[in-house]
């Protein structure tokens, strides 16, 4: 048999002229049956067939073994394009792509005279092409990416599910990956995730920065590769491909996926490019494992079958707005600046509880009911400028020596604010004009929830005449049971004689009296009104506990230690006599043998009171964030091996009620390290809210959702309604990574330092265990601590309006910032409940890392805040990675670190 390159002659009919005939033929032949089809010339131009037969002959002649470029010929059309002379242009349809004219008038021998369509971007984005610059939206296509058409499996990705994963014009790039392993596998849905990594044997071969995406090496090798091509006349070796004119530009990340192939399951790497679909199948023959997806016949289907709906825009949320109760009261803070002195008292169930008096520009006097000051005794509070006096009273008189704390900053009164939309958590409206003597009175009423998911109404009644609040009156029902407490405004600008107490001494954190009980001072259910004090000032520890390190185990002098009691080398808690605290303390520290001796610190939760009178059902921090696109990723799980994980999540808290059943799902363990009472219930309800916003069951019907709907989540109760220990935080900080867990949250903190706990962080680290904390709700730029720590993720507050809270800590050791203002989800009687403060922006961090650690488990700590902080939604004026006091690198954006992690941004 004769060479076929012996049978080309010029001008001579060859075997291979035959075969370039009857494929001619065949593609003409089997061009797409329509009327207006038929009306038209269905015989593609020389210059199509040219591009056609240049691969593709010499594989249907058998010269090459390798898939076929462009396929079958099965559609002509006319499509509306603005630019084109007659408003539409000619398009052929080839099972692989699509070439199109659009000015015949164009010089044929420019290499642009026929294109080759950038399908893919119009599968993805649902955005089809009319013109250069005209798109017409409509659905993304729910085509399968490769294998079976329909898909024998529920789970086989469609180009739709690419349109979170891509990026056209660099506008967000991934890292350059050069080298790595290739192993993010996709799932129907969008969802991604890092399981096939240790299944891949394909490495990132390429990055493209104008993309931003890297490209894999069995890709970089089809592209470039050489092999049969016919030049018009005969079958030459050369470059295959000129690969921007056949595929484009990477606009994807190589996934992995599985598909069936003739109703067999097959792993399948398959990455988008602009014009083209390329697939890897490991499986096929080396000629066809890599193929050209049949992106022709899924345009086709898509652009020619029933038109779909237009695609919803991204979820956002309603700004809150203002009304005429809001407006009406945030004229009396003009008249209530100019008071000069007020005393205000609280009623509970009609019996007085609360008295406090003010006195500009610096004075206050507070009075409160307290059982552990004795019978019928009083907690009292004088601050003048930037010094706070405390002692209990019975019978108006001190029982002991008045104690004083420093500020920080002064105290000043009145400072009476606005209702800032910012921090708006009720719903405002007016009541019945009424009349309290002969004064008119205009009533605002405000409704909602509290922390423990109690419904709350307050009524506050303003005198219409001078702008000032006259009586007060806040009804809690819970169970059927109302609890009602009433205020009163009155005195005004009557002076009050505030002098400091004599004979005052300086506050020491180990006094033992009733005093170190006190959880805070309190302001009313009107907090909004009063600039308050609260007790985080003061550096609160334990009585009679030490935290002690010493040096190479020696605790030969021990015993020695002034009011020894016994010792706890678990925790490294020594227990003294409590009078003799602070001298124990003194001789540690100047022991050679003890590395470090330190107080037992008390830290607070991080959560405000002020009125909770609203609920918001829709739960406006996930939109603020984006939520529902990062859900479009992942939900939570990942592959571990044949079966789905799930990312184990820790909140360190005041407990976690267990018997919730929006938190029962994703509950895999709680214990008590604080004193045991309460393993599986939460007294106060803080760490229940905190642990339904990370981790509450979502799309079930009931309750609301949480960030990450799949955790597996560990609670560890380490304090009371005091707040939580250091000793007891930093043992639940060692207990949670012995378990495994890669998220721990910390709402709680305060400005002492405690070495231990620093040390139990660093545990932590070393176990590649991600550390998020709240900033704190001071209003201060004083490191706060846990969230000051090094490496750990600090998180600052923001409102409904996405500026920083008023409350929310600040300063060079915020790393982010996160919604903290009418944060609701579930409450520790088994209801919703909503709260403010950093303590609850903190786990919405806490759960966006739990769904990028479900994308990529192997992501270390450094890599997740390096990640968070580039794809933040920058501080107002700032650019991406630019740092801001109030927001730190910004706000967390859940969508683009997901995105960020799906699609290989992994910074160095």
């Amino acid at each position: 048999m004769l060479r076929l390159e012996k049978l080309v002659k010029l001008k001579r009919i060859s075997l291979l002229g035959i075969t370039v005939m009857l494929l001619g033929l065949l593609l003409t032949t089997l061009s797409f049956d329509s009327e207006e089809a038929q009306a038209k010339d269905l015989t593609p131009p020389a210059l199509i067939k040219k591009i056609i037969d240049r691969h593709d002959v010499p594989v249907a002649s058998g010269a090459a073994r390798r898939t076929w470029t462009w396929g079958e010929f099965f559609a002509q059309e006319y499509e509306p394009y603005q630019e084109a002379p007659d408003g539409s242009r000619q398009v052929f349809y080839y099972d692989k792509g699509r070439l199109e004219i659009t000015n015949p008038q164009a010089d044929p021998n420019n290499d642009y005279y026929a294109t080759s369509g950038l399908l893919l971007r119009e599968l993805i984005t649902g955005q089809v092409q009319l013109g250069d610059s005209k798109l017409s939206q409509r659905e993304p296509a729910k085509v399968v990416l490769a294998g079976d058409n329909p898909p024998l499996l529920d789970t086989a990705p469609t180009y739709a599910d690419l349109q979170e994963l891509v990026s056209f014009d660099g506008s967000w790039k991934s890292s350059d990956l050069t080298g790595q392993t290739a192993g993010f596998f996709l799932t129907k849905g969008g969802t991604v995730d890092s399981s096939f990594i240790s299944s891949s044997k394909v490495k990132y071969a390429q990055y493209d920065p104008t993309t931003g995406h890297n490209i894999a090496d069995i890709f970089v090798k089809f592209m470039n590769s050489s092999g049969p091509i016919f030049d018009g006349s005969r079958v030459v070796n050369g470059p295959l491909y000129n690969p921007l004119y056949v595929f484009g530009r990477p606009i994807s990340e190589p996934y992995w996926t599985q598909v069936t192939v003739s109703g067999i399951k097959r792993y399948v790497l398959i990455q988008a490019f602009e014009r083209r679909l390329l697939t890897y199948t490991p499986e096929n023959s080396p000629e066809f494992q890599v193929e050209l997806g049949n992106i022709g016949r899924a345009y086709y289907q898509w652009r020619y079958g029933q038109p779909g709906p237009i695609p919803a825009l991204d979820p956002g949320y309603q700004p809150p707005t203002s009304n005429p109760a809001i407006d009406f009261y945030n004229k009396t803070t003009k008249n209530l600046n100019g008071v000069k002195s007020v005393q205000f008292s609280e009623y509970t169930n009609f019996q007085e509880i609360i008295t406090i008096q003010y006195q500009a520009p610096n004075k206050r006097y507070y009075l409160e009911q307290y059982p552990p000051c004795g019978l019928n005794g009083y907690y009292a509070e004088i601050a003048i400028e930037t010094r706070v006096f405390f002692n209990c009273l019975v019978n108006n008189q001190p029982t002991q020596k008045w104690t004083y704390v420093d500020l920080p900053t002064p105290f000043r009164w009145p400072q009476y604010g606005d209702i800032p939309l910012n921090e708006l958590n009720s719903n405002y409206s007016l009541g019945p004009d009424t009349k309290i003597g002969t004064e008119p009175v205009k009533n605002i009423i405000t409704t909602g929830l509290d922390l423990q998911g109690f419904n709350r109404a307050s009524i506050i009644g303003i005198s219409v005449k001078s702008g000032l609040p006259l009586e007060g009156s806040t009804t809690y029902e819970a169970g059927g049971k109302k609890q009602v407490f009433n205020t009163r405004y009155d005195r005004y600008n009557q002076p009050f004689n505030l002098q400091p107490p004599s004979g005052a001494v300086p506050y020491d954190p180990f006094q033992v009296n009733n005093l170190t009980q006190f959880s805070g001072v309190r302001s009313g259910n009107y907090s909004t009104m009063f600039e308050t004090v609260g007790s985080s000032v003061l550096p609160q520890a334990e009585p009679g506990e030490l935290l002690v390190k010493f040096k190479e185990g020696q605790f030969k002098s021990l015993a020695q230690v002034e009011g020894y009691l016994g010792w706890d080398a678990s925790r490294g808690l020594l227990q003294v006599k409590p009078e003799a605290t602070g001298v124990a303390l003194a001789q540690l520290q100047a022991n050679p043998q003890v590395e470090y001796a330190e107080p037992n610190y008390r830290y607070n939760y991080s959560a405000i009171r002020e009125p909770n009178d609203a609920r918001y059902p829709d739960q406006w921090y996930l939109k603020a964030i984006k939520l529902p696109r990062a859900w479009s990723l992942n939900t939570g799980q990942f592959l571990n091996g044949a079966n789905f994980d799930q990312v184990k999540v820790a909140v360190i808290d005041s407990g976690v009620n267990v018997s919730h059943p929006d938190l029962q799902a994703s509950l895999m363990g709680s214990s008590d390290v604080f004193d045991g009472t309460h393993p599986n219930d939460d007294p106060v309800g803080h760490g229940t809210l905190v642990a339904g916003i990370i981790s509450a069951q979502g799309d079930n019907n009931q309750f609301g959702a949480g960030i990450n709907w799949r955790t597996k989540l560990f609670s560890y109760r380490a304090g009371d309604r005091r707040g939580v220990t250091c000793s007891a935080v930093s043992e639940a900080l060692r207990k949670a990574t012995d378990e495994g867990v890669r998220v721990i949250n910390l709402s709680l903190g305060g400005y002492q330092r405690c070495q231990t706990m620093a040390d139990a962080i660093d545990y932590a680290f070393q176990k590649q265990v991600v550390i998020v904390a709240a900033a704190g709700n001071e209003s201060s730029d004083t490191p706060s601590y846990p969230a000051a720590f090094p490496g750990v993720i600090s998180v600052a507050a923001i409102g409904r309006l996405g500026t920083p809270a008023s409350f929310s800590n600040y300063g060079q050791t915020i790393t982010l910032a996160a919604p903290g203002v009418n944060i609701c989800n579930t409450a520790s009687t088994t209801r919703f409940g909503c709260a403010d403060g950093t303590s609850f922006s903190s786990p919405i961090v806490s759960g966006v890392v739990a769904l990028m650690l479900a994308v990529n488990p192997n992501l270390t700590p450094a890599q997740v805040k390096a990640i968070l902080s580039a794809t933040a939604t920058p501080a107002p004026g700032k650019a991406a990675g630019q740092f801001d006091d109030h927001y730190g690198y910004g706000t967390v954006n859940a969508y683009a670190a997901v995105r960020a992690v799906a699609t290989g941004q992994l910074p160095k």
